[in-house]
């Protein structure tokens, strides 16, 4: 009895174990990390439904933005989306020195250019003086550099130069910039953008919404790399990511369902899915009845690019941010997942 009591108690700590760390010492429990925003209605259906991912349990966590690059340099996220420069500086060429590198694959583009330029319907585009970006250091503003073709012009000089309009911070209020900061247009991106569009200051200074995605710039589709989709290595294999890719390519076509009347067939549950999994309730949510339409699902350019089309979206726009960041670095060749 008490040999058959000890191989009881071995056998459950077995099981316990496998249960835990999973067979071959895998860990099954996984932690996907995006920021607040569109990155966060890129994976709205797995989070509403808790979906594993190829088998894994996985907990769900929405961060502030400033937060997800921590999540990755501290290894705290097993999947993260984040911007496609903060991964490439996380990611960076892959040398020796680079940790990250070498535990994180990008293996998709999830979001595919969601900036837009709100311009006060008084000025025209080519006569603008003062832009306020919001983010002006990021993504945002060096798409903006990028579109307006001014790669070797710096904005620190406190003066616009002939042709080329002043770029300031937008900061926490951005539409505060055209109402009191002198500013004649704003970068945002979605959903900021139809926040600001249903305010009244919309209507009073008759906004004209402008989208970023110019085909003289990023090419014929238009677009450009924005944010993506990061595994880390251990987890990279067929499987994983072939189930991971399509939970998320189901994702995106079921945010853009609508009812008869064109309103929004999931609305609520994504508000609630985006809600409660925020990392804590400090974490302001940008969406809101009022302002998750289809036309701001539609803006926020939700997709899936995976494989090489991923690889050449990713280097290409960030080869062409490069003129107006030098120190951008590209991913090598190996910290893409190819399949």
């Amino acid at each position: 009895m008490k040999r058959l009591k000890i191989g009881t108690i071995l056998l459950a700590g077995l099981l316990c174990a496998v249960t835990m760390f999973g067979c071959g010492g895998e860990k099954t429990a996984l932690t996907f990390a995006m920021p607040m925003g569109a990155p966060a209605l890129a994976a709205a259906k797995p989070m509403s439904d808790g979906a594993r991912i190829d088998g894994h349990e996985t907990t769900y966590t929405v961060v502030a933005a400033e937060d997800i690059s921590a999540s990755v340099r501290t290894e705290a996220a097993d999947i993260a989306i984040l911007p496609v420069n903060a991964a490439a500086t996380l990611l960076g060429k892959g040398d020796d020195a680079n940790t990250y590198a070498r535990k994180y694959k990008i293996v998709s583009v999830v979001t595919h250019g969601n900036l837009f330029l709100l311009r006060k319907g008084a000025v025209q585009t080519e006569r603008l003086k003062k832009v306020a970006v919001k983010n002006l250091a990021a993504v945002p503003g060096l798409t903006y550099e990028t579109v307006l073709g001014v790669g070797n012009y710096t904005f620190d000089a406190g003066e616009a130069q002939i042709g080329k309009p002043l770029l300031v911070e937008a900061g926490d209020a951005p539409a505060k910039q055209l109402t009191e900061g002198g500013a004649d247009a704003i970068v945002v991106p979605e959903p900021a953008c139809s926040n600001i569009l249903a305010t009244p200051v919309a209507a009073k200074l008759n906004l004209v919404k402008e989208s970023l995605q110019e085909a003289s710039v990023w090419g014929e589709a238009g677009g450009y790399a924005q944010a993506v989709l990061i595994v880390k290595t251990e987890f990279a294999t067929a499987a994983f990511v072939e189930d991971l890719l399509t939970e998320l390519a189901e994702n995106a076509a079921w945010i853009r369902e609508t009812t008869d009347d064109g309103a929004l067939a999931h609305r609520d549950e994504m508000l609630a899915s985006i809600t409660d999994h925020r990392a804590s309730d400090g974490i302001a949510v940008p969406f809101g009845a009022e302002n998750l339409t289809a036309d701001c699902v539609r803006g926020c350019n939700i997709s899936v690019q995976s494989g090489v089309d991923a690889q050449t979206a990713c280097v290409d726009y960030l080869t062409k941010i490069r003129a107006a960041a030098p120190k951008t670095k590209l991913p090598s060749d190996d910290f893409f997942y190819l399949g």
